[in-house]
């Protein structure tokens, strides 16, 4: 799969000049995506277990959580989901940075507000991103989460995941990563084109994307818990405000890791093959 989506990306030129977008630019995603996304997997499960284990219903504190799954679970369960979010990821920052840069010229002048094209152009992109991811991060949440999927690979989980299964995943990740891809992308490059540094940069970006998604991050988790179609209208009832900001906290620890790392690492690779990046013109 992945192969055959990179034959794709390089051939991709050819058979749409309007999307002729380097390659390259697809890779350094992928592997920025990847990476951070891996490097705070143990940050996540303790996030999605205080979203969805009544044990956790209240409490905020990070260690004292990850202490209690240790305890309770091993210390394997910290790391439980890292390949589908190792494999998730590299797809979907692949093709969430590569689709962004093809789509910036594509909506720029749509309106009058240049922030508002890049969060259309982040947007766009997103959403083929999260139409790849959803299969993967439907298994990771099952992994953490369910028992029965405690002691499955990673091949015996996603397919485990049925067709309608994956369709039913599909609303609430977009409801999570469209708000954080869109909020993410657009801050970022409008504070480095204004010279903002990058480290300050990458933080604000980070913080506001987290904000954005917490919502449809609580919601995400909430539909591995049903078996049947998602409901957003439920899901909002059932949670209240309390629940779609419960693990805010460890969230945003979280993304302001994974933001930060992304973003860095993606600027670096970028600028050591002579690509442009983010917010600059080559």
């Amino acid at each position: 799969m992945v192969t055959a989506l990179f034959l794709l990306l390089f051939l991709l030129p050819s058979a749409c000049p309007l999307l002729a977008v380097d390659p390259l630019i697809f890779l350094s995603g992928g592997l920025s995506a990847s990476l951070s996304h891996s490097l705070t997997v143990p940050i996540d499960v303790v996030k999605t277990r205080q979203q969805q284990d009544p044990r956790f219903e209240g409490s905020e504190g990070l260690l004292a959580n990850a202490r209690t799954i240790v305890e309770d679970d091993g210390l394997a369960k910290l790391f439980a989901g890292s390949l589908p979010t190792l494999t998730g990821y590299f797809l979907q920052g692949s093709l969430k940075y590569g689709f962004y840069d093809a789509f910036k010229p594509l909506t720029n002048g749509l309106t009058e507000s240049g922030l508002a094209n890049l969060i259309v152009a982040a947007g766009l992109a997103e959403l083929i991103g999260t139409t790849v991811l959803t299969p993967l991060e439907a298994s990771r949440i099952k992994q953490v989460t369910d028992p029965a999927f405690a002691n499955l690979n990673f091949l015996e989980t996603v397919r485990s995941q049925s067709v309608e299964s994956s369709l039913s995943s599909l609303q609430p990740c977009l409801l999570k990563m469209l708000p954080y891809t869109m909020m993410q992308l657009s801050t970022y490059e409008v504070m480095r084109s204004s010279s903002v540094p990058q480290i300050p940069a990458a933080l604000i970006s980070a913080v506001v994307s987290s904000l954005a998604s917490q919502p449809g991050d609580a919601l995400l988790s909430y539909s591995a818990k049903g078996s049947g179609a998602f409901d957003l209208a439920r899901g909002l009832t059932d949670l209240g405000v309390e629940g779609l900001f419960r693990g805010t906290q460890a969230r945003l620890l979280q993304m302001i890791l994974i933001v930060s790392v992304q973003l860095l690492v993606n600027d670096t690779i970028r600028a050591s093959l002579g690509l442009a990046v983010v917010g600059t013109v080559k």
